[in-house]
């Protein structure tokens, strides 16, 4: 700390012989010493921190250059985070808006979901009630068949639901007519 005054003072001295020689210039000007121990280490007082007023200038420049470079850049991060704040605010609102519009479609298609499977399981009732009076009728027609000694041909009844790996169609061989069963 008492070093730090003295340089001071010296500072002030030199200052003032400058001033009477006019020698006087704004960029070489000796700076009062701060009086930190971090600034004040044996090898800055062995140089002299007031003499190389060049140096402390350019140091001076290049710190606020960094500074302003760094603001520069923290505004840059700043811009580039709000950009996609906003992009994601937009993609939540789009993504929200789909959504609504399924739910909505959903709710429009899940009475006829509902109406389709009431008559799917109708017209399967319907067809096992089907099929099962068609194997009825085979069965007194192959009784009136070994009565009356007349061959009829009965065709042998497929199952009426389709297996899951058979495609959708007509499974049912086509009915023969009264007159096709005796003309043979």
């Amino acid at each position: 700390m008492v070093l730090c005054l003295l340089l001071n003072q010296i500072l002030v001295l030199v200052r003032s012989v400058r001033d009477k020689g006019g020698i006087l210039a704004a960029e070489s000007s000796p700076k009062p010493v701060a009086c930190s121990s971090k600034e004040m280490s044996p090898a800055r007082s062995r140089q002299g921190s007031w003499s190389d007023g060049d140096a402390r200038v350019t140091a001076e420049e290049r710190n606020q250059r960094r500074k302003l470079s760094n603001r520069e850049s923290a505004r840059r991060s700043r811009m580039r985070k709000q950009r996609l704040l906003e992009d994601l605010t937009n993609r939540v609102a789009q993504l929200s808006k789909a959504k609504r519009r399924m739910v909505m479609q959903v709710d429009e298609l899940t009475p006829h979901q509902l109406r389709l499977e009431a008559e799917n399981d109708m017209l399967r009732a319907l067809v096992a009630e089907l099929t099962e009076r068609l194997r009825s009728l085979s069965s007194v027609l192959r009784v009136v068949e070994e009565l009356s000694g007349v061959a009829m041909d009965v065709p042998e009844i497929p199952d009426p639901l389709p297996k899951s790996w058979q495609p959708p169609g007509p499974a049912l061989p086509s009915m023969a007519t009264a007159a096709d069963l005796f003309h043979r």
